[in-house]
């Protein structure tokens, strides 16, 4: 599962229901793959800015379904919505 952090200042503009694999939370959006090879990936997610300012941007996260203590993260950052 690859959960994907949503800014504070952003929500969605669309949450298109032909993704049988995506879940959409108030804080993030959930991605589940039952099969994932080794490889980069891109997954869109549609979002509208509704307030300016500087955000700080959770870490993405990835992890088994159901071995959750196996797991990987990337850095926190930062956003800037004008």
């Amino acid at each position: 599962m690859i959960e994907i952090p949503i800014p504070a200042g952003c929500s969605y503009r669309a949450k298109p229901n032909n993704y049988w694999n995506r879940e959409y939370f108030k804080d993030r959006v959930a991605i589940s793959c039952e099969d994932l090879p080794i490889g980069k990936y891109t997954y869109t997610i549609h979002l509208e800015p509704r307030f300016s300012g500087v955000y700080t941007l959770n870490p993405t996260k990835e992890e088994q379904i159901y071995f959750s203590i196996f797991y990987g993260r990337n850095e926190m950052g930062r956003t800037t919505i004008e």
